[in-house]
């Protein structure tokens, strides 16, 4: 996005992407055996965001809204339920009267501390892992707030997934002469006053003026790993404040079915199937509707995806169909017989993203000014993690490489 700025107003761009792919947690796959795009990464619009739906718009790409009904296991029955959040009321009337910043867990300490209250507790819990993929422990009172007060209703998917949208955007670089130079990982930045040297781990350097990081912030803590970056001279205002961000873990399974056996009489029935939610090992699941392909993907989110970090695919896909089988009441035989095709990601092994995407702790709201200040007019930082209004999206990595190009070209 901050490329397709940069290049619109004739500015000369080089990127240099560590994958042998451009879109990072964007991930549209194209697998046999499935009857559709698969997205291992992001995949729904969550509202109308004004910058996503210009940007398909403009590249004449079309979205649609999603439909059905929520479900939860509960007492050993799916039952339907009215909301993502039970008792979602008293907790925001809570959450309001908050006049000062506190986890997730010392919130619910001081309000709800009674045992009566201890289903609430769980839900919330499993909400602000499974949607936001955050530990109750750091994550934020007055975000979670936030975030509710401006949730819309609606969500929406791209049809043929969002790897169009990246398509476009990567096209319209290559026609505006930008260089886009995968499997290039960088490993070191030496840097002065507009005069960058960046060198990769095949130690090729690249010279510019200015470079824009747009690296998770995991990758910016100066912890060892693959995929980090070292500085020199070096920031360490810049990988403390990396520190204080937030940044949960996702493991994703999708799975085809020869047909939608939550619809027919052979198990515990989930008709108009959209969200699931329940306490098994895999604990979140959902179809695609209102597209009939007998999809569901399940959703392993926050500290208890750290259980499977290192599990392989067979060990995690077996998680899946046990989690299935218990919910649904249908053994794992019939499960195994009917299913047409599978993948699985794990976000928090792949080493270019160390996890899925951010949410907002106590401390976060500082940090992102710091990470959002030039560094000598030569380096600058972008991704979803920076934006102040709606991290953890697609939208929100868009808006941080616009605000990013546009500060550049003031």
């Amino acid at each position: 996005m901050a490329a397709k700025i940069l290049c619109d107003a004739k500015k000369k761009v080089c990127i240099l992407e560590a994958r042998d792919r451009v879109g990072g947690r964007v991930h549209t796959l194209i697998k046999k055996g499935f009857s559709k795009p698969v997205e291992a990464g992001a995949e729904f619009i969550h509202g109308k965001l004004l910058l996503t739906i210009c940007l398909l718009k403009e590249a004449g790409i079309k979205y649609y809204e999603t439909d059905g009904a929520l479900w939860q296991l509960k007492n050993d029955g799916l039952k339907k339920r009215e909301d993502f959040i039970e008792h979602a009321e008293q907790l925001m009337k809570k959450l309001k009267e908050l006049d000062h910043d506190i986890s997730i867990t010392a919130f619910l300490d001081k309000y709800f501390d009674d045992a009566k209250y201890s289903e609430m507790k769980n839900s919330l819990q499993q909400y602000i892992e499974g949607y936001d993929a955050a530990d109750i422990n750091y994550a934020s009172s007055l975000a979670l707030k936030e975030e509710w007060q401006k949730e819309e209703d609606k969500q929406y998917r791209i049809e043929g997934g969002y790897g169009l949208l990246l398509d476009h955007l990567k096209n319209n670089c290559l026609q505006n002469g930008c260089s886009i130079h995968l499997s290039t990982i960088v490993k070191k930045i030496k840097w002065k006053d507009e005069d960058v040297e960046v060198i990769t781990k095949q130690n090729d350097s690249y010279f510019s003026g200015k470079v824009i990081l747009t690296i998770p912030p995991l990758l910016l803590t100066g912890e060892e790993n693959d995929a980090g970056i070292s500085f020199d001279p070096s920031l360490p205002l810049v990988t403390e404040a990396a520190k204080q961000i937030g940044y949960g873990g996702v493991i994703k399974i999708v799975m085809e079915f020869t047909h939608a056996f939550w619809e027919s009489g052979e198990c515990r029935k989930a008709e108009d199937l959209f969200f699931l939610f329940s306490e098994e090992k895999i604990p979140t699941w959902w179809s695609q509707l209102p597209d009939k392909t007998p999809i569901l993907t399940g959703w392993l989110a926050g500290p208890k995806a750290n259980e499977l970090v290192n599990a392989d695919d067979d060990i995690i896909l077996q998680q899946a169909l046990h989690s299935l089988s218990s919910i649904f009441a249908i053994d794992t035989e019939i499960l195994q017989k009917n299913l047409k095709a599978s993948h699985i990601h794990n976000w928090i092994a792949d080493p270019f993203s160390k996890g899925a995407y951010s949410y907002n702790t106590t401390t976060s709201a500082a940090a992102k000014k710091i990470l959002a200040t030039p560094v000598a007019n030569t380096l600058f930082f972008a991704g979803e993690a920076l934006d102040k209004d709606s991290n953890a999206t697609v939208e929100a990595a868009l808006q941080s490489g616009k605000e990013v190009a546009e500060k550049i070209l003031k």
